[in-house]
């Protein structure tokens, strides 16, 4: 009944083509956008310590992103220009806890919490640093119509 499990992850993150054309996109005669060809690559590393117990699953985690890029929107003149950059570093750790209870027939229900603390670093001095607490939850409800859980209701 008792599992746990540790797993590290790195990945690459790559801009899609919309953030890297150069040309004009104009939304309005005095906003547009326009891409960054000199936009780079983020790396994501990832650390994460699972344990389950029957129906309860509890989730540790530290996810660390360098040179994140995002939309910048900037006045030029009388233009809104929106373009993308790299500006910044995101760390976030947490946990995250899941329970699923399905001891009543046809209803299944799921609970989650998530509870995590977020760090940005600016790597430049055109914006504020964040940080913060972030905690949400949900319940998520299922009750099963027909005997092959095919068709539901969820709410």
């Amino acid at each position: 009944n008792n599992k746990i499990s540790l797993s590290y992850s790195r990945r690459i993150n790559r801009p899609n083509f919309r953030y890297l054309d150069p040309f004009k996109t104009y939304f309005t005669d005095r906003y547009y956008q326009t891409g960054n060809p000199n936009l780079s690559a983020f790396f994501t590393t990832n650390i994460e310590l699972k344990y389950s117990y029957k129906d309860l699953n509890i989730l540790l985690f530290n996810t660390k992103n360098k040179n994140m890029f995002s939309s910048i929107t900037k006045i030029e003149g009388i233009n809104q220009v929106k373009t993308f950059d790299n500006f910044f570093d995101l760390t976030t750790s947490g946990i995250n806890m899941r329970y699923s209870f399905n001891k009543i027939k046809n209803i299944e229900t799921n609970l989650m919490t998530n509870i995590s603390y977020s760090n940005v670093k600016i790597l430049n001095d055109s914006f504020l640093p964040r940080r913060g607490i972030i905690f949400y939850y949900y319940i998520d409800n299922n009750i099963y119509l027909n005997k092959e859980k095919t068709f539901l209701f969820n709410f």
